[in-house]
């Protein structure tokens, strides 16, 4: 008789430990699914490298492992030597001996993702290459 009252003793405690992990494992699933989706709200976006390179561009499939960044361009910084004022020039990706189309790019070397607001400094220079 004894027995028997320890065994049923232990269910609700059980059921309990069971509820709570299955809520655990929905907000870890729930937490996991929103970081999968990345919402881009500018048309360009700057996607730093963990090489330190930063392309410009729009990036398609984000979410995928192998992203594709189309219409792309990358900053050179360049310093008059009589002036030493340093200068940004932005180069249009294509114009190399292979004229890519667009960049694939390897998620795992993706540092990180930002906006280019249309309104800052790299996005009028895009919309002044654009309109020559």
């Amino acid at each position: 008789m004894f027995r028997g009252t320890l065994v049923n003793s232990r269910a609700p405690v059980a059921v309990a430990l069971i509820i709570i992990a299955g809520l655990i494992a929905i907000s870890v699933f729930g937490q996991l699914s929103e970081r999968r989706y990345l919402h881009l709200t500018t048309p360009y976006q700057a996607v730093v490298l963990t090489n330190g390179q930063t392309l410009l561009g729009r990036l398609e499939n984000p979410d995928s492992a192998y992203p594709r960044l189309v219409d792309v361009f990358y900053i050179q910084n360049q310093v008059n030597p009589d002036s030493k004022q340093m200068s940004i020039n932005l180069i249009k990706r294509g114009k190399e001996l292979h004229e890519p189309a667009y960049t694939i790019i390897n998620s795992a070397h993706i540092l990180l993702i930002e906006p280019v607001k249309p309104e800052s400094r790299l996005g009028k220079l895009i919309e002044d290459f654009k309109t020559k």
